[in-house]
Formats: C-alpha cells, structure tokens, sequence
C-alpha cells in the first residue's frame, strides 16, 4: 500500500516537468516491483496514476482542450517510465497472459466463486463506509474497529467528507467525493445492492475479474482517499 502515496505524490510534484515525472514514476515502480507483478496491485497504481493526473490538471485551472491534451500527456510520460523502467518483468507477465499460462491456473471461474464468498461477508457495504472492510476477524484489532463508539465515529467521518467536498466549490474536492463513492461501490464487490453490476463487470470486461478480492485492492485505494480528502479539508479549513 505505501507505492499509492508515493505515485500519487511523484504525479503532483513532477508534473511540470515530464522528465522528472518519467524517472520518478519509474524508479519508483521499478522499487517496488516485486508486488506490482500481481496484476491486480498494478493496476491499481495505473489507476492511481490517472486520478492523480487528473487532480493536477483540475488545480491548475479550467478544464480545456489545452487541459485535456496535458493530461494525457502525463499519462503518456507516467505510463512510459512504468513501461521502460519494468520491461523485464512486463515482458514475461504478456507472454504469460498471450499464451494463457495465467488462465489455466487462475480461470474466470475460479474469480468468479472467490469473489462471491469475499463478498459473503456480512454487511460488507456498511464494513466498506467506515473503512473495516480489510480488517481481520477475530483479532484485538477487529473488536476495537468494530465497537459500537468506533462504528459510529468512522460511519460519521466518511459521510461528512463526502458532503463536504460534494458541496465544495473547489474541483479537486469533488473529485475526491466521486472517487470515494465509486471506491466505495467497488470494495463492496458482488455484494448487495447492485452487486450484479461488479458481477457483470467481471464476466464481459476484459480482464476485470483479477480483482476477486475487491476489499483488499479496492479497499486500499478507498482508505486512501478518504486520508488525503481529510488531509484537504483540514488545509482549507486552515
């Protein structure tokens, strides 16, 4: 989980300047790219790597086509020193992939059933809305987070972000909003309401069903942003 911040940091910081983002976000990838290997990880720090584009492109003005096309130049720039900087790896994880070394030993259908019993857990929508959805069972920890006081405070903390930056006139603010309900909805997985959407996702979009354990990849990026959002409302609020 600490490659989030610090791709999200190296996108804000390097931006504007595409060589220093490219070596960054490529020795930084390269750094940890032991667990990048597990597609999943992966492409939660690509995803990382548009949204933190985005929030630098929404700081530095109106959006435009100019905006536009300087976003995707960031992407570009990001995605080419993760490229370059991991080939070797890469290059093995698409040979696999094309000759369907992965699929026969991890098939959709196995997804498809993992997803369904993470997604039996109780309650998980509740569990992903006060941040509990990665914690273990059983443990001192999960009787502490799951005390009646905790429950409420986390319960509160995420509605009151998400109000405050929707009602915020600032654009990174609401994106942080709409990237927390979105997140939200994902961790939950297959699970009620709506699961059948994540359920559909998995079945027709090409290769979603890597992420069988959506508490586990969804769920960090949503821990995330709910830090960061907190972080940008107490500095406004300053």
């Amino acid at each position: 989980i600490s490659i989030i911040p610090l791709i999200y940091f190296c996108v804000l910081k390097f931006s504007s300047n595409k060589f220093k983002l490219f070596l960054a976000i490529g020795l930084v990838t390269r750094l940890f790219s032991f667990s990048l290997y597990n597609p999943p990880t992966a492409a939660v720090v690509i995803s990382v790597i548009f949204i933190a584009s985005f929030h630098y492109i929404l700081s530095n003005g109106a959006i435009s086509i100019r905006s536009i096309v300087d976003y995707l130049k960031l992407i570009f720039i990001s995605l080419l020193g993760f490229l370059i900087f991991n080939l070797d790896w890469l290059s093995v994880l698409f040979y696999s992939i094309q000759n369907n070394y992965i699929d026969a030993i991890f098939s959709q259908d196995f997804a498809l059933s993992w997803a369904g019993a993470v997604s039996g857990q109780g309650e998980l929508l509740f569990k992903a809305l006060s941040q509990r959805q990665i914690i273990a069972s059983g443990t001192s920890i999960d009787a502490f987070y799951n005390s009646t006081l905790m429950v409420i405070i986390l319960y509160g903390l995420t509605g009151l972000i998400v109000i405050k930056n929707s009602l915020s006139k600032n654009r990174v603010n609401i994106l942080f909003a709409f990237t927390i309900i979105l997140l939200i909805f994902l961790t939950k997985g297959v699970a009620n309401p709506f699961g059948i959407i994540y359920l559909y996702l998995m079945e027709n979009f090409p290769f979603f069903y890597i992420f069988k354990t959506p508490t586990e990849k969804f769920g960090m990026l949503l821990n995330f942003f709910i830090f960061i959002s907190l972080a940008s409302i107490l500095r406004n609020r300053k």
